[in-house]
């Protein structure tokens, strides 16, 4: 019996392996991935910049909205400008008035205080320059109450009063009316035991000198 011819399988594994060769994946154009994040990456980096900018600047921003009348304006105003000092006592101890009342930054309050010893400047701008301010009104400022039971974080208890003192001489009205005017020296006390009359503010002419 004659052999059988091979050659049509090797023609047909030829033409398998030409189809195998064929049916590949094409290869996937490469994509510029450093393209991509460098554009994605412009949009972000502007958000960040402009965040920064808002947050830096905001504190430059005047910020008009009053407490008790008073405004807070960037810096601070010169047209009309002079002091008040404050004295707290609870039971003859003196209490420190805060640094930074109504002070905010590069904004501060037409009331303020620049330290703690108690001297208040009150720094109004021209269209506020004929206005007059009060004890009460720097308390609002503080953020404070000034009432028959509390002195700022100090409560009056029982068998106890507040007594104020301006300029040596007792004040028998309201302690949030009194008007804070130039070198007004006003003293706050609770007890008893009260300083009559209470020390008296030595003011220094050369820096306070309204």
């Amino acid at each position: 019996m004659p052999p059988q011819k091979q050659r049509p399988a090797r023609r047909q594994a030829a033409g398998s392996t030409r189809r195998k060769q064929s049916e590949r994946p094409k290869a996937r154009p490469e994509v510029p991935i450093l393209a991509i994040v460098a554009a994605a990456g412009v949009p972000i980096l502007a958000a960040v910049l402009f965040t920064i900018y808002k947050v830096t600047t905001a504190s430059n921003t005047p910020n008009t909205s009053p407490i008790a009348g008073i405004r807070r304006d960037g810096g601070e105003q010169k047209a009309k400008q002079y002091h008040a000092h404050l004295t707290i006592l609870y039971e003859g101890t003196p209490v420190p008035v805060p640094n930074k009342i109504g002070n905010k930054g590069s904004c501060l309050y037409w009331l303020h205080t620049s330290d703690d010893t108690g001297v208040i400047t009150v720094a109004l701008p021209k269209d506020a320059a004929n206005q007059q301010f009060t004890l009460g009104q720097f308390f609002q400022v503080w953020g404070q109450p000034l009432q028959k039971n509390q002195v700022a974080t100090l409560t009056v208890p029982q068998g106890q009063q507040v007594r104020v003192w301006v300029n040596g001489q007792p004040h028998r009205g309201d302690a949030a009316g009194v008007p804070l005017t130039s070198h007004a020296d006003v003293v706050v006390q609770i007890g008893p035991p009260f300083q009559e009359p209470p020390p008296t503010y030595s003011w220094d002419t050369a820096s306070y000198p309204n």
